[in-house]
């Protein structure tokens, strides 16, 4: 894509294919210039606002990749300001992430991943424009706020979404958050999560598995976004009570073609009466 871009340097297309490419691969200064390309190639009005209205997102990643420091180790950059030893637990918690994602989704470990800790919330909201509710993100890359560097569960989380991505490209959302908090800990007990699961048993409600599929990163409404989350996780949780296999089973399906709209089949399938079933069980643990 690169080489194409570089001898055709007035297709606007390739720019813009260029720029999203580069941002998701940990290139910001590429994406960066490539985007800058196609808003000078005079793209059509909508497209020459939507790429005005995401240039600070780019500049933000390329200005701070410009000044921040780059470890690699086994495939994984990590690009952050750091002291060495918080760098390197760091960078051996997203290392160790991966290989259990890999292992609880029976694939290799993603051979290659970007991941950059800002040195200030404000860095990190400039770069990735996630809502308030958001403690970090993978969009190809993994961004961390500076306070998720010393929080575990936050990098196993993330590290979880890049696993997935690699493994199971078209992974619906439900799977991505369930598998996302399984890594986490499955057992870990979360004030948070216990209350939405409380609440599904008292009502005898959940959210239609349906309405799951889309991202949660447009829910603006952090008890929404909560309930969305809680529920994937239970919903992977009763998946994997019934079959160990159930990930890696629907790992495989999605990796083999199937439809993401069947892969909560291919897991050994599940409904509402069995999810809230798991959760009255999960209750008397």
């Amino acid at each position: 894509l690169a080489s194409a871009a570089e001898r055709a340097p007035d297709e606007a297309q390739l720019q813009l294919a260029l720029a999203l490419w580069a941002r998701r691969a940990g290139q910001p200064q590429r994406a960066l210039a490539a985007l800058e390309a196609f808003v000078a190639l005079g793209p059509d009005p909508a497209a020459k606002a939507w790429a005005e209205a995401v240039r600070p997102r780019f500049a933000a990643r390329a200005a701070f990749a410009e000044r921040a420091r780059e470890d690699t180790r086994s495939g994984i950059v990590l690009r952050h300001r750091l002291d060495p030893g918080p760098a390197r637990l760091l960078h051996l918690g997203v290392l160790t992430a991966l290989d259990e994602a890999a292992a609880l989704l029976g694939t290799a470990r993603r051979p290659s991943l970007v991941a950059v800790v800002y040195d200030s919330a404000r860095a990190f909201a400039q770069a990735v424009c996630a809502p308030s509710w958001s403690g970090a993100l993978f969009d190809g890359v993994l961004h961390f706020p500076p306070r998720a560097a010393g929080a575990p569960a936050t990098v196993r989380h993330e590290a979880a979404h890049a696993q997935l991505a690699f493994a199971a490209p078209r992974a619906p959302v439900w799977l991505h958050e369930g598998f996302a908090q399984r890594l986490e800990g499955e057992r870990r007990r979360n004030a948070a999560r216990d209350a939405s699961f409380a609440l599904m048993r008292r009502e005898r409600t959940y959210v239609p598995f349906p309405s799951l599929e889309g991202s949660f990163l447009v829910i603006d409404d952090a008890a929404a976004a909560r309930l969305a989350y809680h529920q994937s996780a239970a919903m992977v949780m009763a998946l994997e009570a019934r079959d160990p296999r159930a990930l890696a089973l629907g790992a495989a399906h999605l990796r083999e073609g199937g439809d993401p709209r069947e892969v909560l089949a291919a897991m050994g399938g599940l409904d509402g009466d069995a999810l809230l079933a798991h959760l009255d069980a999960w209750e008397g643990r």
